[in-house]
């Protein structure tokens, strides 16, 4: 009776802890009943073990005719993966904002009370919003792709189960968790640099008493791209979490994957084909330095490629986005290989 042990357990995990006692015993007694209308071979009884499972049907939905209430913001089916996340979000920018503090405190030592306050506001504001952020994410994973928890909603296979997992049998088709984790914490601090250090986006110029940058954005029209780079990282970290959220490629998550690559290819498009995105006087700034000869061929390779910078740009991210849709589509057709 391993088999329905273990299917019983997993139904009691999505429960509160005040109920699961009556429904294990209810379980038992429903499985113990109907198995005792059928043959007692040992061979025949698995068969039906297996076979009156399925017709329970998945533990997941089991326990959700179980439960008390199902109003929850984020479902216990996807609630660990949202607690990894919001976990890692926040110890990111809390790692973010204290270099930043520790940085200004040494550039600027006599301001340490005004840059410890700020420190203290940003860390109370930014975990807010990275709290909510993150949150309506998940909620909106969970109510409006039904892809979320696909995999835990399927048949419950007690003949897969049995076996447990081992280093042959593990699928392929699973997603690693340092992959999206990476990129979300990637997007973070892209984000944090768009933000608060647009400036710091350039060329590094050393003085005798302080470094400055010469900027490869137009600060001044900065802005205006703002909201569309923040939808462009948003929808990146959506698919991250995605990922970590269903655990393993499916067709249905390569084709959302792809979706977004699609959305996330015409905002990038949009955004640094626009000449006011691009600082206009970044090679006569560059050329003021006297770090180069005016006609030389450095200067010329430099210029060559500024001026075809949003075609280079748009090259290796298209590259970039059809190997990553290619690679999505490969690894959830993969599994097909592991079946039986």
């Amino acid at each position: 009776m391993e088999t329905v042990d273990r299917y019983i357990n997993e139904v009691l995990e999505r429960l509160p802890h005040s109920q699961r006692e009556s429904v294990r015993v209810e379980l038992e007694e429903l499985i113990e009943g109907k198995l005792r209308q059928r043959s007692q071979d040992e061979n025949q009884l698995e068969e039906s073990i297996e076979e009156f499972l399925k017709q329970l049907g998945p533990p997941t939905l089991l326990a959700k005719k179980y439960k008390k209430s199902n109003k929850y913001l984020i479902s216990p089916d996807i609630f660990s993966s949202y607690a990894f996340v919001l976990k890692v979000v926040l110890l990111v920018l809390f790692s973010v904002l204290t270099v930043i503090f520790f940085i200004q405190t040494l550039i600027e030592p006599f301001s340490i009370i005004g840059h410890f306050f700020n420190y203290i506001s940003s860390l109370i504001s930014g975990g807010l919003q990275a709290f909510a952020l993150v949150t309506i994410i998940f909620f909106l994973l969970e109510t409006k792709f039904k892809g979320v928890g696909s995999e835990v909603k399927k048949s419950f296979d007690a003949s897969k189960k049995k076996h447990g997992v081992t280093k042959s049998n593990v699928p392929k088709n699973r997603v690693k968790k340092g992959e999206p984790i990476a990129s979300v914490i990637f997007s973070i601090l892209f984000t944090i640099l768009l933000l608060f250090g647009s400036h710091l986006i350039g060329v590094p110029v050393i003085g005798t008493d302080v470094v400055s940058f010469i900027p490869v954005l137009n600060l001044d029209d900065l802005p205006n791209y703002l909201p569309l780079l923040l939808v462009l990282i948003g929808l990146g970290v959506i698919k991250e979490i995605l990922k970590l959220t269903i655990g393993k490629w499916t067709n249905q998550l390569a084709i959302f994957s792809a979706l977004i690559n699609i959305f996330s290819f015409v905002i990038v498009t949009i955004v640094i084909t626009s000449p006011s995105f691009w600082n206009p006087n970044f090679l006569s700034e560059l050329t003021q330095l006297g770090l180069f000869n005016a006609s030389g061929d450095i200067i010329l390779v430099i210029s060559f490629i500024w001026n075809h910078i949003s075609f280079i740009i748009l090259f290796f991210y298209f590259i970039g986005t059809i190997g990553d849709t290619i690679t999505g589509f490969y690894k959830a057709n993969r599994r097909s290989r592991f079946r039986n």
